[in-house]
C-alpha cells in the first residue's frame, strides 16, 4: 500500500515539473497555455519514465531517453527548430539531472547507504530511488516557475531567434549534460565512499553554475548583437534618409536640361563665397541668338545649343570653378581665384570651340557666345559683381551684334 502510495505521490511531483516546464517553454514561445498540451506531454512522459524504471534501464539510458522525448515533443508541439527544441530539452534535463544527482548524494550522505542504492533497480529490495526523484521533481518544477516569475523566458526568446549564440550555447549545455551522465556510473560502483558521493554533488553543482554562466554569456551577446544591428538599421536609415536629402536637394540646385547649377543654387553660393571672404571672379554667358533658333528651328535645337555650350565650358573650366545655368539663355561662371585675363582667355577659346564645333558637322546652327567679367575686388556686394558683369556681357553682344552686321 504505501509502495503504490509512492508511485502516486512521485506521479504528482512529476506532474508538477512537467507543467512547471511546458508553461515556461509556452512563455519562451509565446503562447497561452493549454491544458490538454500539459496533460497529453505528462502522460507520455511519465509513461516512458514509468517504463524505464520498470525495465530497470541503465541510468544513463533511462536520462538519455527523457532527452530524446523532450527533444522531439518540443520540436513537434512549437514546430520550432532542432537547435530551439534541442536547448529548450537540455533546459529541463541538465537542471532536472543535477538537482536529481545533487539528492541521491544527498540522501546517500545523510542515511549512510552505498549509491548502489539509489540505481533504477527498484525491485530490488532497499532501493531508495523513489524519495530524491521525488524531491527531485519538485525542486526542478519550482526551479522553472521561478524562472517564469522572474521573466527569465524573455531573454530565452531573445536568444532563441539568435541562431549563432544558441548554436554555440547548445553545444556548451550538450557538454554539460554529458558531463553529468558520466557521473551515473558511480551508482554502479559499489562502495560506500565519501570521496564519491562529494564528487556527485560538486559535479551536479558545476554543471547548474555552467549552465547558468553559459546562458548568461549567450544571452548577453546575443542582446549585444540585437543592439548592434538595430544600431546598423538605424545607420542604414540615417545614411538612406540622407541620400534622399542630398537627391532632393540635387534635383532642387540642378538644372534638369543641363546638369549645371540652377540659378538658386548659383545665389546660395556666391552669398557664402562673398561671406568667406574668398577671392574669386564671375562671368555672365549668354548664348547668341538663341531666340531665333528656337524660333526658326525649334525649341529642340534650341536644347541642343544649350546642351553644347555648357559641356563646351565645362571643358575650358577647372574642377574647382563651378557653372551655373542662371537664366533661359544665360550661364554663370564662377571662377575660385583666378585672375582676370585667365577667365577672359578661357571664354575666346569656348567661342573657338563652337565656331569649329559647327564647321566641322556643317550645322545649320551658328553658335556662339557673349560674356562679361567681374572681380569681387571691383563690387561691395554680389549684386554690385552680377551688375556688373551682366553690363560688361551686354556690351560684348552689341559689339558681337555689330562685327556680324
Amino acid at each position: 500500500m504505501f509502495s503504490v502510495l509512492l508511485v502516486l505521490v512521485v506521479g504528482v511531483a512529476y506532474f508538477y515539473f512537467n507543467w512547471q516546464f511546458m508553461a515556461f517553454v509556452d512563455d519562451c514561445f509565446g503562447r497561452e497555455r493549454k491544458a490538454g498540451q500539459i496533460v497529453c506531454t505528462f502522460v507520455i512522459n511519465y509513461a516512458v519514465f514509468y517504463i524505464c524504471s520498470s525495465l530497470q534501464l541503465h541510468l544513463i539510458a533511462n536520462w538519455t531517453i527523457f532527452f530524446i522525448f523532450l527533444v522531439v515533443e518540443v520540436f513537434i508541439i512549437y514546430r520550432s527548430t532542432w537547435v530551439v527544441s534541442a536547448y529548450m530539452a537540455l533546459l529541463g534535463v541538465v537542471q532536472g539531472l543535477a538537482i536529481n544527482i545533487i539528492l541521491r548524494c544527498g540522501f546517500s550522505l545523510i542515511l549512510v547507504k552505498p549509491l548502489t542504492l539509489f540505481d533504477n533497480q527498484v525491485t530490488e529490495g532497499g532501493n531508495l530511488k523513489r524519495y530524491p526523484v521525488l524531491l527531485g521533481f519538485l525542486l526542478a518544477g519550482m526551479l522553472f516557475q521561478l524562472a517564469r516569475r522572474k521573466g527569465v523566458y524573455t531573454r530565452v526568446k531573445r536568444l532563441a531567434e539568435d541562431r549563432a549564440s544558441l548554436s554555440f550555447l547548445v553545444r556548451i549545455v550538450l557538454i554539460l549534460y554529458v558531463y553529468l551522465v558520466l557521473n551515473l556510473l558511480t551508482y554502479y560502483t559499489g562502495g560506500n565512499e565519501l570521496v564519491m558521493k562529494l564528487w556527485g554533488i560538486k559535479s551536479a553543482l558545476f554543471a547548474m553554475l555552467g549552465l547558468y554562466f553559459a546562458s548568461s554569456y549567450s544571452m548577453r551577446m546575443s542582446r549585444l548583437k540585437t543592439y548592434a544591428d538595430a544600431n546598423k538599421r538605424e545607420r542604414e536609415a540615417l545614411f538612406l534618409e540622407k541620400q534622399e536629402e542630398e537627391q532632393l536637394r540635387t534635383l532642387a540646385y540642378t538644372d534638369l536640361l543641363t546638369g549645371c547649377g540652377n540659378r538658386q543654387y548659383a545665389d546660395a553660393v556666391l552669398a557664402e563665397e562673398w561671406q568667406n571672404e574668398t577671392a574669386f571672379s564671375i562671368c555672365f554667358v549668354d548664348l547668341n541668338g538663341l531666340k531665333e533658333i528656337n524660333d526658326r528651328y525649334g525649341h529642340l535645337d534650341g536644347d541642343q545649343y544649350l546642351l553644347t555650350v555648357a559641356r563646351t565650358i565645362k571643358q575650358y573650366i577647372r574642377m574647382e570653378d563651378l557653372l551655373f545655368r542662371y537664366g533661359g539663355d544665360e550661364f554663370l561662371i564662377l571662377f575660385l581665384d583666378t585672375k582676370g585675363e585667365v577667365p577672359l582667355q578661357r571664354m575666346k577659346s569656348v567661342n573657338q570651340e563652337l565656331a569649329g564645333f559647327c564647321k566641322e558637322r556643317g550645322s545649320k546652327i551658328t553658335m556662339s557666345v557673349s560674356w562679361g567679367l567681374a572681380d569681387r575686388k571691383e563690387a561691395e556686394s554680389v549684386q554690385e559683381m552680377l551688375g556688373l558683369a551682366d553690363e560688361r556681357m551686354y556690351r560684348n553682344k552689341q559689339e558681337t551684334h555689330r562685327q556680324r552686321r
